[in-house]
């Protein structure tokens, strides 16, 4: 902010007797002010550019990069290549320099993005948040492109954890009046926002090169776009929805700011959308140099050096991918193994008791089935039947043609059960079989990474004892 007022030719004295501290203990790198006097030197910085628009900070905040305000900060930014790769670091920067707010990057690819400020819900923070810092955010990230002399950012707060009372309470200066009838909100007898209901879209977490390599990390975060008029909402749901005060047209609140329409303020945190210029790939500054369309070769040279960095830089994210990737696959395939061995230990238990149960039907009594027995007693009772058929007065044919036959129907489907009992305790064996099998190859030495030495005599000796037999059957010589 100092440097800014240097710029402007403004003297910071009065702001420094207002902290009575020095020029160099506020700006001391590492001295870390107050929240309290943080926004004092906010508040009196706007003094001393005679502005209260909370929007100067955005202009502020947006020319730090190209004023060295940061310091080690943009050096650090410089090194990582491009404006993509600092997008994906503002968290980790932001958490280095800043306990207000938490900040994530989501969806950033070569040229665009998003980050979320989250205000930190911590007893008494709220007396020190304003509207400022949502412009300071805005602000310090637009510039970050400044450091390869590209041009700003194209920035949009389309989401604002302030509320609109916050917003107009900030520019009271102007002298607007804000009434709010039902849902609707108007200046001046025109409306101007609306109460709505906010809907989530799915985005990926943006990850730097400090970061594990790992799954892709999707989260849902609130948009403006699809937002619905709460009067459209069953009451009963509202409290249950994420909610917000959307404005309904463009409205310009100041000479520095204009509210886009389907800004929405109110909401759980605020939402900054992010678009750049792209760094000039090398085939382009080529192009354009082989056309005559750049004199000289300075432009060039800067393209190649960019390229060699680049390429580099791309070279160690491969390797270091490469290696996470072997560390994760791994440590995956212990689990794996571990998970398997545990798996058909349970399965072999349960086809042990179920083994234990044929064999119990296949060896019922005396060394028969239970199948067979029946048919036995089947075969004694027809034997009493056909004893008592004189005696009963039963008429022979009746015998042969009602009683005898179904008898014979019985014992062919108890022999046909047998059967397929004898095929079921067969399917059981097998299973058995290859469950201890799995367990074996559960309990195999893992093979090791790198240059470590791997005891070949000793796995080739595990799978000859679980591959014996079935080489032996397959009669291979």
């Amino acid at each position: 902010m100092f440097a800014y007022l240097d710029e402007k030719g403004v003297d910071v004295e009065p702001i420094c007797a207002k902290m009575k501290m020095s020029r160099e203990d506020l700006t001391k790198p590492g001295n870390m002010l107050s929240l309290p006097d943080g926004l004092t030197v906010i508040q009196e910085v706007k003094v001393a550019l005679n502005e209260p628009d909370p929007r100067i900070m955005y202009f502020i905040g947006r020319e730090s990069t190209r004023l060295g305000s940061f310091g080690t900060l943009i050096d650090i930014g410089r090194k990582m290549g491009n404006t993509e790769k600092s997008v994906r670091f503002v968290p980790r920067f932001n958490r280095k320099f800043n306990d207000i707010f938490e900040m994530s990057a989501y969806n950033v690819t070569r040229d665009a993005g998003i980050v979320l400020v989250q205000y930190k819900d911590k007893p008494g923070y709220d007396t020190v948040w304003i509207l400022d810092q949502d412009h300071w955010n805005e602000g310090i990230i637009a510039g970050i492109p400044l450091a390869w002399g590209l041009p700003y950012m194209s920035t949009e707060t389309v989401l604002s954890r302030f509320t609109i009372e916050a917003l107009f309470r900030a520019y009271d200066h102007r002298g607007y009046k804000l009434e709010k009838r039902g849902h609707r909100y108007l200046v001046e007898g025109s409306e101007i926002a609306m109460d709505v209901v906010l809907e989530t879209e799915e985005v990926e977490r943006s990850r730097d090169m400090l970061q594990i390599v790992g799954q892709t990390d999707k989260h849902r975060i609130l948009t403006n776009m699809g937002a619905v008029d709460i009067e459209k909402v069953p009451v009963k749901e509202r409290d249950r929805v994420p909610r917000g005060v959307m404005f309904t047209s463009d409205f310009p609140i100041s000479d520095l700011w204009t509210i886009k329409e389907n800004t929405v303020f109110g909401a759980p945190y605020s939402r900054i959308n992010l678009k750049w210029q792209a760094r000039r790939d090398l085939r382009t500054v080529v192009g354009e140099f082989i056309l005559g369309e750049r004199d000289g070769d300075k432009k060039l040279l800067e393209a190649l050096e960019n390229e060699l960095t680049a390429s580099k830089e791309k070279t160690y994210e491969i390797e270091r991918l490469y290696w996470n990737l072997k560390g994760q696959f791994a440590r995956e395939r212990k689990l794996e193994r571990i998970m398997t061995g545990g798996f058909a230990h349970e399965e072999r238990n349960a086809l042990t008791g179920a083994l234990y149960q044929f064999q119990d039907i296949m060896d019922f009594e005396g060394g028969k089935t239970a199948l067979e027995l029946i048919r036995q007693e089947s075969a004694a009772i027809l034997k009493s039947v056909l004893a008592m058929q004189e005696d009963s007065g039963i008429p022979k044919h009746v015998i042969e043609q009602e009683i005898i036959p179904r008898f014979r129907r019985q014992s062919d489907t108890l022999k046909a059960m047998e059967r397929k009992l004898e095929n079921v305790g067969e399917g059981i064996r097998r299973a058995l079989e290859i469950t201890e099998r799995i367990r074996a190859y559960s309990r195999m030495q893992d093979f090791q990474r790198g240059d470590e030495r791997v005891d070949l005599e000793e796995l080739l000796i595990q799978y000859k004892e679980i591959y014996s037999q079935r080489i032996s059957e397959s009669q291979i010589t």
